[in-house]
């Protein structure tokens, strides 16, 4: 299966939104989700503004906010009809610390249950990447491209 796949700028978030644009490009992503929100306009009504959302899906959000206790594939399947973005970012604890700044596929969300069960459920993009590790803009390229590739190797074995 081939979804669109996109990076959000947080991984380069000290760079210009141009510069930061260029390197998602040159990492192979199609697709750039800006990191801060944008504003809803203050006079739409809620029957505008609702059909205009659906659920973002951040499996790496699920583990850092609860410390672990509560895991991204327990229900997933149950919300996945009304998933219109996903997420991809990797959580770990270290000393019961949550910390999202890492490459996904190093931490505690599987992935492949997660992924698997939102196609299941109709889901079909897009994916932003929102968090890698890395010191260096170099590694930082490295993880970004290195995920792309985890993530396209898991939706290869997804069925269309």
């Amino acid at each position: 299966m081939k979804l669109t796949s996109g990076c959000t700028t947080r991984p380069y978030s000290s760079l210009a939104f141009a510069e930061a644009c260029r390197h998602i490009a040159a990492a192979g992503y199609t697709d750039v989700a800006l990191f801060r929100t944008a504003g809803v306009r203050s006079e739409s009504s809620r029957e505008e503004v609702l059909p205009a959302f659906g659920i973002c899906y951040d499996p790496g959000n699920i583990i850092y906010y609860t410390r672990g206790k509560e895991r991204p594939e327990t229900h997933v399947s149950e919300v996945a009809p009304l998933v219109t973005t996903g997420i991809i970012k990797d959580c770990v604890l270290r000393d019961d610390i949550p910390d999202v700044m890492i490459t996904p596929g190093e931490g505690l969300v599987g992935f492949d249950a997660v992924l698997s069960a939102l196609v299941e459920g109709g889901f079909r993009g897009p994916l932003y990447v929102e968090c890698v590790g890395g010191e260096s803009l170099d590694e930082v390229d490295q993880n970004v491209r290195r995920t792309l590739v985890y993530i396209q190797g898991i939706l290869s074995g997804l069925p269309d």
